[in-house]
């Protein structure tokens, strides 16, 4: 029985529920990453990305209750994996936005950085036996958990936690709309806390009430644009880095031109779901 099914029993605890939220992610985050390293697959480095902001999103949640320390210890290394797992999807990323400029040395000099940011991120990967890593995790926090004197209602909990995500995006959105366009950072800011949102709604929709379940669809929404923002801001941020490393025939006006008029049209998009 999935996650989701098992969360319809209103006399769980939230103690008790963590590893029925974890074991999945963990799961999911291993295969990918044993994937990987037969093939640094654009799809695979997203899945595993996903499965591990999930799962610093589901500690986040359980961080009233967990040790503050562990949490972000864990959460800070998670965040490490996903960065390694994002580097090469960055550059796919960046290929894809700027193809239509047509240099097919530009392109050619992005696969080479691109396939040696993959064999580099499969290596960091390995290197950090994701598996164990992981299942120490979900075992510590267990253990923490279990052995917990005080006892939490899962509904009661996830209601609140989202209530406390929601009241940070709402938070963000009002930074943001005050700070105008040309402050990206506090764009990603809202970017930020609409995934974590969306994720906690995606762990606890059986629990919440009809009021909580039913931005979904706009955080959906909301997520795809400002990940469209991101995408090129980060694109963009990705080629100055490299400008200088760049083969002598290669100029990368042209595509930096191109990202910053798709990043306007895209910081405009945004601002309008504020």
């Amino acid at each position: 029985m999935d996650a989701r099914n098992r969360t319809h029993d209103r006399e769980a605890l939230a103690e008790a529920s963590f590893a029925t939220y974890a074991n999945p992610l963990v799961s999911e985050a291993i295969e990918q990453a044993a994937a990987l390293k037969r093939d640094a697959d654009a799809e695979k480095l997203h899945k595993l990305r996903v499965a591990l902001r999930r799962l610093r999103t589901l500690l986040w949640a359980y961080r009233p209750i967990l040790d503050e320390q562990f949490d972000s210890r864990q959460r800070a290394l998670f965040k490490c994996f996903a960065n390694a797992a994002g580097d090469t999807r960055d550059w796919d990323i960046l290929i894809a936005l700027v193809e239509e400029c047509g240099d097919e040395n530009l392109l050619n000099a992005f696969r080479k950085n691109r396939d040696d940011t993959a064999d580099k991120s499969a290596e960091t990967l390995r290197q950090a036996h994701l598996d164990k890593t992981l299942h120490d995790t979900v075992s510590e926090a267990n253990r923490e958990l279990n052995t917990a004197s005080t006892r939490t209602p899962l509904t009661r909990f996830a209601q609140k936690r989202v209530r406390a995500a929601q009241k940070q995006l709402k938070k963000r959105m009002h930074c943001a709309s005050k700070a105008g366009s040309a402050n990206y950072g506090a764009y990603h800011d809202v970017r930020k806390a609409g995934k974590k949102l969306r994720y906690l709604i995606e762990f606890f929709e059986p629990l919440l009430g009809k009021k909580q379940r039913k931005g979904l669809k706009r955080l959906k929404r909301l997520q795809k644009h400002f990940g469209a923002l991101n995408d090129v801001v980060a694109s963009r941020d990705l080629l100055a880095s490299h400008r200088a490393s760049l083969p002598d025939d290669v100029d990368p006006k042209p595509a930096l031109r191109e990202l910053k008029a798709q990043q306007k049209r895209r910081i405009q998009a945004a601002a309008k779901l504020l």
